[in-house]
C-alpha cells in the first residue's frame, strides 16, 4: 500500500489494522463492503478529480514517512561506513 501511496496512486481498502498513521477517506479511500467498492470505483473513473485532494494527501503521508524513516536511516548507515572504512579523498588543506 506504500509503494501506491508514494506512486500518488488512489488507493481504496478495507479497515486497516494497524493504521499505521493513516487516515481513511483522507490518506485513503476505506470500504466494508463489496458493494461499496463498486460503487467507489465507479465513481473513480467517472470523475477522476473527485478524489484527488484524497490521492495527493497520501502521496504526502507517504513521503514524510519515507523523509522521517527512511532518509535518516539511509544517512546513519553512511555516516557508520564512513568511520569504519573512511574515505578516498585526501584531506582538505
Amino acid at each position: 500500500m506504500c509503494l501506491q501511496l508514494a506512486a500518488g496512486q488512489l488507493v481504496v481498502s478495507e479497515t486497516l489494522s494497524p493504521t499505521h498513521g493513516l487516515e481513511p477517506d483522507i490518506d485513503y479511500l476505506e470500504i466494508a463492503e463489496p458493494r461499496q467498492l463498486l460503487a467507489v470505483l465507479r465513481a473513480a473513473v467517472a470523475f477522476p478529480r473527485a478524489y484527488e485532494r484524497v490521492r495527493v494527501r497520501g502521496r504526502r503521508k507517504a513521503e514524510a514517512f519515507r523523509a522521517s524513516h527512511v532518509y535518516p536511516r539511509l544517512a546513519a548507515d553512511l555516516l557508520h561506513d564512513l568511520r569504519v572504512f573512511g574515505t578516498e579523498r585526501a584531506a582538505a588543506a
